[in-house]
């Protein structure tokens, strides 16, 4: 059983995100933090992938943290790349086609970046990249797998821990970046942070 120094918030409303969390066996809340996300990407525009996936984490940290300065604070935040150009959550079930059609038979890159936040101050930050590919893909095995999955609010337009898993050849990284959440550089941050206890 772990032992944590203070409370733990996850500055994420996100399912996934908390499911891998889960994992560690910490017990945590989620606080949804009030940042327009899409304001502040847009003021990043030209910054690297990473960089804005730090600095939108960061503001999501920042702002949990502010409402909750004893607590320990997670935030994260995760890009989808292809050619150097970032896709949005599709929201409806054209976009996801579109997305997935431009992503089918070749290689992306999932961008996560993550903040650790203790009494308003943050202590760590850091970012990690997924590589995936994709397999060749006809229009009705898209249509069929947005119909089924409907990842609308998912970055990349797959739910990777549900049916999209059917859509990869290969991925190279961990399970839990891939679902927004990397454990072992969190983890090995929050030990060196003496933030808990196995």
């Amino acid at each position: 059983m772990t032992t944590l120094a203070d409370l733990l918030i996850l500055a994420s409303q996100s399912p996934y995100r908390s499911a891998v969390l889960a994992q560690t066996g910490f017990a945590f809340t989620q606080v949804s933090a009030d940042v327009d996300e899409s304001a502040l990407k847009q003021s990043l525009t030209g910054q690297s992938p990473e960089a804005v996936a730090v600095a939108v984490a960061r503001a999501k940290g920042s702002a949990v943290s502010a409402l909750h300065p004893d607590a320990i604070v997670i935030a994260a935040d995760q890009l989808c790349v292809v050619d150097h150009h970032c896709l949005s959550k599709p929201m409806t079930a054209d976009v996801a086609i579109q997305q997935l059609t431009q992503l089918a038979n070749r290689s992306h890159q999932l961008v996560n970046g993550m903040v650790l936040f203790r009494h308003g101050t943050p202590l760590w930050e850091s970012t990690q990249t997924c590589t995936l590919h994709m397999r060749a893909l006809t229009d009705a095995e898209i249509a069929h797998y947005v119909h089924c999955d409907e990842p609308y609010f998912s970055c990349g337009a797959y739910k990777f821990e549900s049916l999209g898993i059917h859509l990869f050849s290969e991925v190279e990284g961990t399970s839990d970046a891939i679902q927004g959440l990397p454990l072992l550089p969190l983890l090995s941050a929050m030990r060196a942070h003496q933030l808990y206890q196995l």
